[in-house]
């Protein structure tokens, strides 16, 4: 989580997700690592995400993240990525959800 901002019923939050493909009988599968925003609104019964976006692919990505973020958060997403070893800690919960 690099950041969050509520105002009246609404919120953002700024943050590096890690998704990962995980087998315990075979090598590492498919995943993606990428800053969101992700968009919620406080209704009657609670709050509910309203959209998320992802960072953009290839030439859009800079861009695509100094638009979604604020600028001193975009700037410790560019510089300097997620700072915790994300991909380590989703082997660890999967491996002790689903044993291994």
């Amino acid at each position: 989580l690099f950041g969050w901002e509520r105002q009246a019923d609404t919120a953002e939050a700024w943050l590096w997700t890690y998704c990962q493909e995980f087998n315990m009988e075979a090598p590492e599968g498919t995943g993606i690592s990428t800053p969101v925003a992700i968009h919620f609104s406080e209704l009657p019964a609670g709050w509910v995400v309203s959209f998320v976006e992802q960072a953009g692919m290839g030439d859009e990505y800079t861009d695509s993240i100094r638009a979604m973020f604020p600028s001193e958060i975009a700037k410790r997403a560019l510089d300097h990525g997620p700072s915790l070893d994300l991909a380590s800690m989703v082997e660890l919960a999967a491996r002790n959800t689903f044993g291994g």
